[in-house]
């Protein structure tokens, strides 16, 4: 199993190759420090919802683990 952190210019990459959607702009409010889409590349991706991180690693040639892993 592979550990990788999804970082803001990774998926700025994977949005010029697909089309995709972009990220949704975390809150301060709800906890999340980071930003999607604005600010440093390096930072952490912030997913609201689970079928983002899905259809990134589908891409990537991966997948998640299951909840048994």
């Amino acid at each position: 199993m592979r550990q990788t952190t999804v970082t803001v210019a990774s998926w700025k990459r994977y949005r010029a190759a697909t089309s995709a959607p972009a990220l949704p702009q975390p809150t301060m409010a709800r906890g999340h420090g980071g930003f999607n889409q604005v600010g440093a590349d390096d930072r952490q991706a912030v997913y609201e919802t689970s079928d983002l991180p899905q259809v990134y690693c589908q891409w990537l040639g991966m997948r998640l683990p299951t909840e048994a892993e």
